[in-house]
């Protein structure tokens, strides 16, 4: 297998991960749309939505969202064996989620109902520690330990979900693979059924509240979900 087909293998892959996940639970965006065409330094996104109008987020549906993110990555780990750069914005922006969860949003039992300000800014395991961070080294400990539990679940979870739906994931793929772009009703159909729908004109995909997960060379996720959640971010490369 040359170098290119490999990393073009792993792109549909990824992106089949992502694909999955979004179309399983029932708190993730809907899939409208998942290519395998380059698009700056990603090899593959996927178009997302959310299924309304939103201004409020539970902590089901970010777990939900943080699942989907590591899709992609789990989606190598269950296929090949082994994994790709291309899930290191996934794991930033997943981080970042669980980080404002237990930090901001009162969403861990361990850490209650508080507000840590100062931490959000300092995301990964143990950069708050010795300044200025206005709370205790054993509360940067408790923080980092909630972050690291939440992104340890959700990868389980999106293991989970992709092995019991291996034959989907691997549907989703060869077809990328064949035709490089997906539509929500083909996605919806080879999930179900195996098999692409009855052709017909694609339905256009409003772009105002649009997710794109890309992936993939170190691919950025560039979510335009609510701000209180998660903000929008440019290449990386």
């Amino acid at each position: 297998m040359s170098l290119v087909k490999k990393e073009r293998t792993t792109v549909a892959y990824h992106e089949a991960g992502h694909t999955i996940i979004g179309t399983v639970l029932d708190e993730a965006e809907t899939v409208h749309k998942v290519t395998i065409v380059p698009r700056g330094q990603a090899g593959g996104y996927a178009v997302m939505m959310p299924k309304e109008d939103r201004f409020l987020l539970t902590k089901n549906e970010l777990l939900d969202r943080i699942t989907g993110l590591l899709g992609g990555r789990v989606a190598e780990d269950v296929t090949f064996g082994e994994v790709s750069t291309g899930a290191s914005n996934d794991f930033e922006r997943a981080t970042e989620m669980a980080h404002r969860m237990v930090t901001e949003w009162g969403m861990s039992d361990k850490i209650g109902p508080l507000q840590f300000k100062g931490s959000n800014d300092n995301v990964f395991l143990g950069r708050d520690m010795g300044g200025g961070k206005g709370f205790s080294d054993q509360i940067a400990f408790v923080i980092d330990s909630e972050v690291q539990r939440i992104i340890n679940e959700c990868y389980a979870r999106a293991k989970e979900i992709l092995t019991t739906h291996q034959v989907q994931l691997e549907t989703i793929a060869q077809k990328l693979l064949e035709i490089e772009t997906l539509n929500a009703k083909e996605i919806r159909s080879l999930f179900d059924t195996g098999e692409m729908p009855v052709a017909e004109d694609d339905t256009v995909v409003a772009e105002a509240q649009e997710v794109v997960v890309e992936a993939v060379g170190d691919a950025d996720v560039a979510a335009t979900v609510d701000e209180q959640v998660i903000e929008k971010t440019e290449d990386k490369q």
